[in-house]
């Protein structure tokens, strides 16, 4: 048996009132599974009404052994000489106990319930084991617990005698991990700074990640207590966890900390859409502008056009619109307009180009008129250079826009309405249409 290997404690201290206790625990050799006490006791540990301080460790042993348990205590009174120390949560022993013990005086005590023939040995197997003091009369103090494979040897002073070397004490589990995406491709970490126990002293925390809930692995370190983690991927779930590791060497290493777990947002939209093409603006009576556009695209989604009319916005428009008619222009009054595409997350397009169009005098209340725009039905483009004929009662070609005016048409008459392409595509549309304006959207083939 090998006495230079150490058994490493992480304690955590939650001391009240007048019970203290400062722990070092010194192993000499291997490992610890659970405290086999010689008593028929297997029960945890009752709260006493009172309690007079705590003191929790976690003893991290390599492999299975047998070990003498002693711990240095000082008393106040003859009637105030005990604690009770509970072993993985579940086994419960009164330490010490014996009106014998000298008072305010350091002692060693290996014996339980008051009989010094009664003495603690445990036998731990490798992993980890906690170890709870748990103070039940005043002023009772504690400052190490050696856990010896030497049976033989009996600790004085600081203990020093039984041991062949430094103590190996782990650092505090780190506490309060808190995550938060700070970009997409980047998560902050915060944590409570790690003590080392007596020991030589914090040098760092190695980060952990799990990605997706996978295996967690060291992606890095950091000599304080926070870490900004990047390269990340967009829109995915990541764990962490972190341990402390002080400055031996080689290092000793806490347990890992509580994992946290936070999901990166998704990339930001930062692409505008297309610009809005082929913006066309007909007068189409008194009062009436028809204005006709190529739709924009976008990798996320339109939510909404915006038209301006002579520098100023005048309407909002549905994002699946191709068309708007203003309606509150007057009678021969020169008039410009662009307009612009916005998507879901406020990315605004170029300005399309500007369409001026002059408004007509009045109407002639007892003709027809009809307007329209002609698109490609495949494309969805305007088609230019379109002729538009009703009979013998008028004809027009459509203009870059794709758009016509038709005026001074019998009314309350059947007419075929004839569109033919400059690459002689013909449509022909029966319609009968009383007084007043009417709009006619053709979509056909232009090839």
């Amino acid at each position: 048996m090998n006495k230079d290997t150490k058994i490493m404690i992480i304690k955590t201290p939650k001391l009240k009132r007048h019970y203290i206790i400062s722990i070092v625990v010194i192993m000499l050799v291997t490992s610890f599974v659970i405290l086999k006490f010689p008593s028929s006791a297997r029960a945890a540990c009752s709260i006493p009404t009172t309690t007079y301080g705590t003191d929790t460790m976690t003893a991290a042993v390599p492999s299975t052994t047998t070990y003498s348990v002693w711990v240095r205590m000082k008393i106040p009174a003859i009637t105030s000489n005990t604690i009770k120390l509970q072993v993985d949560g579940s086994n419960c022993y009164d330490v010490g106990g014996n009106s014998s013990m000298p008072v305010n005086t350091w002692t060693w005590v290996n014996y339980q319930n008051a009989v010094t023939t009664q003495t603690m040995t445990a036998s731990l197997s490798s992993g980890n084991h906690s170890l709870e003091l748990i103070g039940t009369q005043p002023g009772v103090i504690i400052d190490n617990i050696l856990l010896l494979a030497d049976n033989s040897c009996v600790p004085t002073g600081t203990g020093v005698n039984c041991t062949t070397g430094q103590p190996v004490v782990l650092p505090s589990t780190p506490a309060g991990l808190n995550s938060s995406a700070k970009s997409s491709t980047s998560v902050g970490l915060t944590w409570n700074a790690s003590n080392d126990n007596g020991g030589p002293g914090i040098a760092g925390y190695y980060i952990l990640r799990s990605t997706g809930g996978g295996a967690y692995t060291r992606v890095n370190s950091s000599n304080i207590n926070s870490f900004t983690d990047t390269n990340l991927q967009p829109n995915t779930t990541y764990s962490y966890t972190v341990e402390a590791y002080d400055i031996s060497n080689p290092v000793n290493v806490s347990i890992s900390s509580a994992p946290t777990t936070v999901t990166t947002p998704k990339t930001p939209d930062t692409t505008p859409p297309s610009q809005p093409t082929n913006l066309g603006a007909l007068p189409v009576g008194n009062g009436q502008i028809s204005l006709h556009w190529t739709a924009s695209t976008d990798n996320v989604g339109l939510v909404a056009y915006v038209l301006y009319r002579n520098g100023s916005g005048l309407a909002f428009v549905s994002p699946t619109a191709t068309s708007y008619i203003d309606s509150s222009v007057s009678g021969n009054t020169i008039y410009s307009y662009y307009i612009v595409a916005y998507d879901t997350t406020g990315n605004k397009s170029t300005n399309s180009t500007t369409a001026s169009t002059t408004t007509t005098a009045v109407i002639n209340p007892a003709v027809t008129y009809v307007y329209g725009t002609v698109t490609d039905s495949v494309t969805k483009a305007p088609i230019a250079g379109v002729t538009v004929s009703v009979g013998l009662a008028g004809s027009t070609t459509t203009n870059a826009s794709g758009q016509y005016l038709l005026s001074n048409i019998k009314p309350n008459h059947n007419y075929n309405y004839n569109f033919k392409t400059p690459n002689d595509k013909t449509l022909h549309n029966p319609e009968q249409y009383s007084a007043g304006i009417h709009q006619l959207n053709v979509t056909m083939s232009s090839k």
